[in-house]
């Protein structure tokens, strides 16, 4: 999940965006879940 994550937001910092990219990450998955459920 986190590879094609950061391909999608490619943060500038990912040490610093990291905890966004992971909540974000999260919400995505959830989303994915709901739509395949």
């Amino acid at each position: 999940m986190k590879s094609w994550a950061f391909e999608f937001y490619e943060p500038e910092d990912p040490c610093k965006n990291l905890a966004e990219t992971e909540t974000e990450t999260q919400r995505l998955s959830r989303k994915i879940l709901l739509l395949t459920v």
